[in-house]
């Protein structure tokens, strides 16, 4: 089996040669690698493309992520400004989000080089790796196009405004990657990081993120595109309510105690966990070690792919990286 045909076995809870092992994210290791800014990446599709498929190449991941760490371009093209920096997209001011705004997301010329910049890689690596194109939730787009606390104050205070903007980022995500698919993606790759019982109860996660997150999952499949939803912090309390709407995998922070996870939820590809911690500051053996241990507690149960529990720092070693890609491969 080629790396591709690994993973999706994984995602159809079948049972692989080996688990499939991948890098999530990685766009700010990549950008790093090449000593350019995303400035400088953004300024042509090859550039761009060169950032990640230098990575693919050092790595050999079973899954490559194009757009990470570039998430935050969506809000620059609904209004926001946001400043492009060596290794962040920050946004320094934010925007009413109005339903007028969502055709504009791919009028941006970031986003189109993005796009090119996925052609590319896609062309090269789409026959035996599965690519997949990074995203904001709707939660966290919500929350950055509005602002993290303003959105948090209206679930209790405006829960229709709150409403209206995780509407429009929802309709925007969908916006967004429509391009894409028609250019071939088979994978979206999803981040909610604002939704994790960290910041928002479970309560208001079923009935302020969940409702989008299903439809977006359903209109994505129905598309014949597999979802890779990532939630970072402690998701314990909803990982079943989000399992329930069936994305193709949900990748788990380090937070969660993913082999207990993975006994209750035996019917859902999980994903993850290493702490990207380790990554960076352990020794390639340790970070060996943690892998192959989390591998033989999730066991011979279908469904797992080895991750980090969430984006790679840009600083750990790409001998670490490879410890970790390479604790499935006695599996053969």
């Amino acid at each position: 089996m080629c790396p591709k045909e690994l993973v999706l076995a994984a995602f159809s809870l079948s049972t692989p040669e080996r688990v499939p092992a991948v890098i999530f994210g990685g766009g700010f290791w990549a950008a790093k690698q090449t000593g350019k800014s995303f400035r400088e990446l953004l300024k042509s599709r090859d550039s761009y493309a060169e950032a990640v498929l230098g990575m693919q190449r050092s790595l050999e991941s079973d899954m490559v992520f194009v757009g990470s760490g570039l998430n935050n371009l969506v809000c620059k093209a609904l209004g926001c400004e946001v400043r492009v920096e060596q290794s962040s997209l920050q946004v320094l001011n934010h925007i009413k989000p109005e339903k007028e705004l969502v055709g504009k997301v791919n009028q941006l010329e970031e986003i189109a080089t993005l796009r090119q910049g996925f052609e590319i890689v896609n062309e090269e690596l789409g026959d035996r790796y599965l690519v997949a194109v990074t995203s904001w939730g709707p939660f966290t787009l919500a929350a950055n196009l509005v602002g993290v606390e303003k959105l948090m104050t209206d679930l209790y205070m405006n829960p229709r405004a709150a409403e209206r903007a995780l509407e429009v980022a929802s309709l925007t995500i969908e916006e967004f990657y429509s391009p894409f698919i028609d250019l071939g993606l088979e994978t979206v790759s999803l981040a909610e990081p604002s939704a994790s019982g960290n910041l928002i109860s479970r309560e208001h996660f079923l009935k302020f993120t969940l409702p989008h997150l299903s439809r977006l999952v359903r209109r994505f499949k129905s598309r014949g595109v597999a979802v890779y939803l990532h939630h970072c912090g402690s998701t314990e309390d909803r990982a079943s309510d989000i399992a329930a709407i069936k994305p193709s995998c949900l990748s788990l922070g380090q937070e969660v105690d993913l082999p207990k996870v993975k006994r209750e939820l035996r019917s859902t590809c999980l994903a993850g966990n290493i702490d990207p911690m380790l990554l960076l500051k352990a020794s390639p053996a340790q970070v060996a070690r943690e892998a192959k241990a989390l591998l033989n507690a999730i066991g011979d149960t279908p469904g797992f792919v080895l991750s980090p529990g969430c984006d790679v720092p840009p600083a750990a070693p790409v001998e670490n990286l490879r410890a970790l890609l390479s604790a499935t491969q006695a599996q053969r």
